[in-house]
């Protein structure tokens, strides 16, 4: 049987936040530099890209994403965000270092753990009802890992149960482990509306998970 995950409305309107600062490695406050300009964005503003840590990131042209790029070395290992102006998406990239130990299952199941917690869980398994991808892939001489996964209902007394879908996707180069992180957040019976925007965020959100990449 499934389990829905009865909590207070407050608590679903806000989780998706709540999980973003707890996979953030309890890291402190940092400085974030917004995408600059308004209207209509330029390669400039949709685009992050380090040479240092030979990594990109890109946001579709679709309105209502920006990106911020954190400035300075964060504690949680952030550099960069994707948010989208509806609250319902966001994606985020980690570079944390690494001891020759590390291993790309590791780094996971460390993620995994964190998001945990904002569901009261030891094990994401217990808040997940499946698990859409899971599977290794070699690109450009780097091994990456994708994991995609939807949750259990979140329910709130009146109001509409929702679920998270989490798209996950990381690698290990020599020295850093490297993380691209997106969460979706979508109404579990949805209007013909919402599910016309939840598809559309799946999408701008696979877009951006797509143009994670590592040189």
């Amino acid at each position: 049987m499934k389990r829905s995950w009865i909590v207070p409305a407050a608590i679903v309107l806000a989780i998706v936040v709540a999980i973003v600062a707890l996979v953030a490695r309890r890291g402190g406050p940092g400085t974030a530099q917004p995408a600059s300009g308004t209207g209509t964005q330029t390669i400039a503003t949709r685009v992050y890209s380090d040479d240092s840590l030979g990594i990109r990131l890109r946001i579709p042209e679709s309105p209502g994403w920006t990106l911020e790029r954190d400035l300075g070395v964060r504690p949680d290992g952030r550099v960069v965000t994707a948010n989208h102006a509806s609250g319902l998406a966001t994606a985020r990239v980690f570079v944390l270092p690494t001891t020759p130990a590390t291993n790309i299952d590791a780094i996971l199941e460390a993620r995994k753990k964190e998001i945990a917690v904002a569901f009261g869980v030891d094990d994401l398994d217990k808040a997940v009802a499946g698990t859409v991808r899971d599977e290794r892939k070699d690109i450009n001489g780097h091994t990456f890992r994708q994991w995609q996964a939807v949750t259990q209902p979140v329910v709130a007394p009146g109001e509409k149960s929702s679920r998270l879908v989490f798209l996950w996707l990381g690698t290990v180069t020599p020295g850093h482990s490297l993380e691209c992180l997106g969460i979706v957040r979508y109404h579990d019976l949805p209007t013909p509306e919402e599910q016309q925007t939840t598809d559309a965020l799946l999408r701008d959100a696979s877009y951006v998970m797509q143009s994670f990449e590592v040189r």
